[in-house]
């Protein structure tokens, strides 16, 4: 008989340890001569969660509720790779210009060479720049004697406008028209006969399988929000890479390589529009667009690694790989005959833990749990009253590190441990620090109204009163404060009234001095 069992995990927190437990039916778990309790799982487990590198764990229980292992599912973030689509290459360039005036009937200036003229036609004028990339163009000036030519038909004024390369390095421009969505996931077994680690990357609709244990994977679903920002260009020189605006592509449309090999060579083509030029007596004026220097490519607003808006884009290698935020997986695990075993032993568990970390952050505390048995090995469900955990327990000693999340410093919990024959229990202890992002959380929101005066409101962070209050109970931060409190009042007493008295006195001084002045000033004047 298969049983569904549906979890629903919707967390947004960085770290979350969740526990559930599946439990075997009596019918389905045997008892052979030498104590070992056997059980046969046929379970399909669906869980939709939001992927934030959470941990999940499942527990094994036979029917009388004895943990016979677990399932940890470490799940990482999704990932949506990018499908490239390359568009052109380019390089970084430099534009040069060169102009040659010819009489009419002399060099390349004879019938309507001029207006006839092709951009990438090559002149016996340019003859030392012709194999650079360019563009050839032509525009009449003045002939006759005063120009220096024997005919009075207008001159001839060519000029080549071409690109010369800065570095070596190559710019490949393409985009990303489809996006593929994956998620990877890591799978721990613990049992009393070993652990077992699988690593998944999962695709929605294709099942990944764990033939061991028995175990089938399925990525049913992915849901992401629309962004934008996926819809841009992307440049890679090699080494980094940066999202293209409207403006950078169109410098970068300036100077474009058919493919890699010719951009190597600096085969490529300069657009006609690259250089503004306008005759100025035998030679001309161009106003052109370069690409020389990193800043004008690789902008510090654009450059990949890229965080914005609740998504980061970075590339691996040349491969374009987003992370977005606010996404809904729905991963189906189906469980089909995985044989546990157990043995009916008299054996007891000693656990001890260790907490660290803050209260009331994004990682959460840390829990160090050490187990170890008398003899034999076991699993040890361990119940908290604010979490519930499993641990694989040995001879020798095992460790576990959770992460789980307090609202208060002082933590002072008793947890039972079910193991062996008896449960025993353990004291979890420890002072949590104050989140740094908390002492630092002080955030000003301002409020219009009917357009009045703006309204200023302050959110102070969450703090944990007792323990602010036992800590200043403690004999030598108490003597601290007396003595702080007694020195704030000798202050205010002492030395309050002598600034006091010394600012009336300069204020006396200053005004009786300008009156005294004025008094001299008028006798005088009388006199």
């Amino acid at each position: 008989m298969k049983v569904i069992v549906a979890l629903i995990f919707l967390i947004n927190l960085s770290k979350c340890f969740c526990l559930t437990s599946l439990q075997a039916t009596e019918e389905s778990c045997v008892v052979n001569k030498l104590g070992e309790r056997s059980c046969s799982f046929e379970k399909i487990i669906v869980l939709t969660f939001n992927p934030e590198e959470q941990q999940i764990q499942v527990s094994l229980n036979d029917h009388t509720g004895k943990i016979l292992g677990t399932l940890t599912m470490e799940i990482h973030k999704t990932k949506a790779f990018c499908n490239k689509s390359l568009k052109y290459f380019s390089r970084f360039f430099h534009i040069q210009i060169e102009s040659s005036k010819r009489c009419a009937e002399t060099g390349s200036c004879y019938d309507l060479k001029c207006s006839e003229l092709k951009s990438h036609e090559k002149l016996i004028e340019f003859n030392a720049t012709n194999d650079y990339p360019g563009i050839t163009q032509c525009v009449e000036s003045s002939g006759g004697w005063f120009s220096g030519c024997f005919y009075t038909t207008p001159a001839c004024t060519f000029y080549r406008f071409y690109a010369t390369p800065v570095d070596e390095r190559i710019l490949e421009i393409f985009e990303c028209p489809k996006w593929e969505l994956g998620l990877s996931m890591n799978l721990t077994i613990d049992t009393n006969e070993g652990k077992w680690e699988s690593a998944f990357n999962l695709v929605p609709g294709m099942a990944s399988r764990q033939s061991k244990n028995k175990i089938e994977i399925t990525l049913k679903s992915i849901t992401t929000p629309i962004l934008p920002v996926l819809n841009k260009n992307f440049v890679f020189d090699g080494k980094k890479a940066a999202m293209l605006d409207y403006e950078i592509e169109t410098q970068l449309n300036k100077f474009k390589c058919a493919n890699k090999y010719q951009a190597g060579n600096f085969n490529c083509t300069v657009d006609p529009l690259t250089c503004s030029c306008r005759p100025a007596d035998d030679n001309v004026n161009c106003l052109c667009t370069e690409i020389i220097k990193d800043e004008q490519i690789f902008q510090e607003s654009n450059n990949l690694p890229f965080d914005h808006n609740g998504i980061l884009v970075k590339v691996d290698h040349g491969e374009i790989t987003a992370f977005p935020d606010l996404t809904s997986a729905e991963v189906q695990i189906k469980i089909e005959g995985m044989i546990l075993k157990t043995e009916i032993s008299m054996n007891t568990c000693i656990v001890r833990a260790n907490l660290t970390g803050c209260f009331d952050c994004k990682k959460g505390a840390h829990v160090d749990l050490e187990c170890k048995t008398d003899f034999g090995s076991t699993l040890a469900n361990i119940i908290c009253p604010s979490a519930k955990m499993a641990i694989p327990c040995r001879p020798t000693i095992e460790r576990k590190i959770l992460s789980i999340h307090f609202s208060t410093s002082d933590i002072d919990e008793t947890c039972e441990v079910f193991c062996g024959s008896s449960p025993t229990t353990f004291q979890l202890q420890g002072k949590l620090a104050y989140p740094e992002a908390a002492l630092n959380d002080v955030i000003w929101n301002e409020e219009y109204g009917n357009k009045t005066a703006p309204h200023w409101q302050l959110k102070l962070p969450n703090m944990d009163i007792t323990n602010l209050l036992k800590l200043l109970i403690f004999p030598r931060y108490l003597f601290l404060l007396i003595i702080s409190i007694f020195l704030f009042f000798l202050m205010f007493y002492c030395i309050l009234p002598l600034l006091t008295r010394l600012l009336l006195s300069c204020i006396l001084n200053t005004f009786a001095a300008r009156s005294v002045g004025n008094n001299v000033k008028l006798q005088s004047k009388y006199v």
